[in-house]
């Protein structure tokens, strides 16, 4: 297989809710081509979904630097900066998601980054609001 069919295949063992193997899939298109930032991208999902928290922001971070375009890193970066509370980083990722998905026309995940930057602002708020 070349890293695209392992790519895919990690796409859909995901979907079907095997973690463990998109991870593995993932990591096999990583093996194949170590600057593949979509696969380190879809290897920090699966992670995250394992609760590996740290390895997953590891792998987001080495996609955004292996592809500093590369809108669904940014994502899913804050998508795991908001589990752990950090909201001012998630904030900051989703809002440059939202920008590069606008710079593609991709105004399904613009608005869904546009969405998510609201509600991270909220909690943001009323965990200050707690805090106090």
């Amino acid at each position: 297989m070349n890293k695209q069919e392992y790519l895919a295949l990690g796409a859909q063992r995901w979907y079907q809710g095997d973690m463990k193997g998109a991870y593995e899939s993932y990591d096999q298109a990583i093996q194949l081509d170590s600057n593949y930032a979509e696969a380190y991208c879809g290897r920090g999902y699966a992670l995250q979904d394992l609760c590996q928290y740290q390895a997953a922001f590891d792998d987001y971070s080495r996609a955004i630097g292996l592809n500093p375009e590369l809108a669904d890193a940014y994502i899913n970066r804050a998508t795991l900066r908001y589990q752990v509370r950090d909201f001012t980083d998630a904030i900051e990722d989703a809002e440059r998601a939202a920008e590069l998905f606008s710079i593609q026309g991709n105004m399904e995940g613009f608005v869904r980054s546009k969405s998510f930057v609201e509600h991270a602002l909220e909690k943001q708020m009323i965990y200050a609001i707690l805090s106090n």
